[in-house]
């Protein structure tokens, strides 16, 4: 388990090294329950730098390991199927992708408008 305050102390300074500031909106793209405790203590860093957080949760996909966990969709990501939370992400300064968007149109569309993305997953 992780200790809560120093998670949120190395996001802050992660957060600082993206160049996150005051006014600045950070969101962050989780899938169901996975990695909630990375998605609030990068809500907690973002605060500590006056930037407006947003969470962007998405629900659950199949799980495909015999752990119950979901295995990578590099190239496939959920977002295909909500253009809502598609347009916020394109809104935001920068992008906490806590579900590996990597290779996906939709990383690079969230890109296209600028926007920064930060990919944080173990």
């Amino acid at each position: 388990m992780l200790d809560p305050i120093s998670f949120a102390d190395l996001c802050t300074k992660e957060l600082k090294l993206c160049g996150v500031h005051e006014g600045e909106t950070v969101a962050v793209l989780s899938q169901q329950d996975e990695r909630k405790q990375y998605a609030d203590a990068f809500m907690v860093a973002a605060r500590r730098l006056g930037a407006t957080p947003l969470h962007v949760r998405l629900p659950g996909g199949a799980t495909t390991y015999a752990t119950g966990t979901r295995a990578p969709t590099s190239g496939r990501a959920a977002l295909v199927q909500s253009q809502a939370a598609l347009d916020a992400l394109k809104e935001a300064d920068l992008v906490v992708d806590l579900m590996l968007l990597l290779f996906s149109s939709e990383q690079l569309e969230i890109q296209a408008v600028g926007t920064r993305i930060l990919l944080c997953v173990e």
